[in-house]
């Protein structure tokens, strides 16, 4: 069998794995799925190029669109290439909504290219940032814990990404409050994007956090890192 893919949502994490003892190659998709324009079809080349022009747009030019469909583009093709082949292909996410929606958009390509779920694996951490705390000799350890992936949890990864990519808000809704989700990391990030919708006083979850940290802060207000640090404990 080739040597396994590991599928990284951030550089650091990447790094880190890249200097340990683990077999293969290292991959890092990163993507803001819960901001801009989503598609069902997370590879189709339409979606590639509005994606490049909305991350174009919130860079204000700072990324060219063209390098950054050049960068959609690669991250499709790798998966594609990954998906025609035979080796093991393991996610490593962290239970962010960051990462999971990540997650979703990937094993909803690989699903629908029909790769087999004995294929697929995950290590995934319990918190936001805990992968980003290993060490590269944490990495084999880890990786020897991996979970396999099944049916039905590929399923349920690619019905939660149409009901998001959709806004089929009701259809979402039932899938994160089932008791016991397939992916209940995936479930609790779609019942945390829900929240964002602005409530009866204008605000979504993160603003209305804000705004009470500050308060509770008083008239001297709070530095932004441990505002940030705050927030994260919520």
């Amino acid at each position: 069998m080739t040597a396994p893919l590991h599928l990284h949502s951030g550089d650091l994490v990447a790094a880190q794995a890249r200097q340990s003892a683990l077999p293969g190659r290292h991959l890092v998709y990163a993507e803001v799925y819960h901001e801009g324009p989503v598609a069902d079809w997370p590879d189709a080349p339409a979606f590639r190029r509005r994606r490049a022009r909305f991350l174009h747009e919130q860079t204000d030019g700072a990324l060219s669109e063209a390098v950054l469909l050049q960068h959609l583009t690669g991250l499709d093709r790798e998966l594609a290439d990954a998906a025609a082949g035979d080796a093991e292909i393991t996610g490593w996410f962290d239970s962010c909504l960051y990462d999971q929606l990540i997650l979703a958009a990937i094993l909803t390509t690989l699903h629908r290219a029909g790769v087999r779920h004995d294929r697929l694996s995950l290590v995934q951490a319990e918190t936001s940032d805990g992968l980003a705390k290993l060490r590269p000799e944490d990495f084999p350890g880890c990786w020897a814990k991996r979970v396999a992936l099944s049916e039905e949890q590929l399923d349920y990864a690619a019905r939660f990404w149409t009901a998001f990519t959709a806004g089929q808000h009701d259809e979402l809704d039932a899938l994160c409050a089932i008791t016991a989700p397939p992916l209940p990391h995936l479930a609790r990030a779609g019942r945390r994007w829900r929240e964002e919708r602005p409530g009866s006083d204008g605000l979504g979850r993160l603003d209305r956090t804000i705004v009470t940290l500050l308060k509770e802060a008083g008239p001297e207000g709070l530095p932004a890192g441990e505002l940030f640090r705050r927030y994260a404990a919520t």
